[in-house]
């Protein structure tokens, strides 16, 4: 029997350009599971990208999700953003200014 090996793919960076080594059949040995993200920051990152990211931009990523605002006021009313519906986890079909699910009216 020949020993399990990890197979490496070389993959390109979305967000940057930059190359790096992918292991995603074995994620835990891969370089993306040293950063920890919450459901919603995946969910934010898989909206945004359809391809792998390297760890910095990962990292940046998450620090621009970290630092969004879940709402704000306009007109003396409350609005929410993209995090708080990413947040809650699933679409309220209000048809939300800021809907990160795509929901569109009828």
């Amino acid at each position: 029997i020949e020993p399990l090996t990890t197979k490496t793919k070389k993959e390109t960076c979305e967000r940057c350009g930059a190359d790096f080594e992918c292991k995603a059949d074995d994620i835990k040995a891969c370089h993306c599971s040293s950063i920890t993200l919450t459901a919603s920051e995946q969910k934010y990152i898989a909206l945004k990208f359809s391809n792998c990211l390297c760890n910095n931009c990962l990292s940046s990523v998450k620090e621009e999700y970290e630092k969004m605002p879940a709402y704000y006021f306009e007109n003396g009313l409350l609005v929410m953003t993209e995090k708080h519906h990413l947040e809650r986890g699933f679409c309220c079909k209000n048809n939300c200014r800021h809907c990160p699910y795509k929901y569109k009216a009828k």
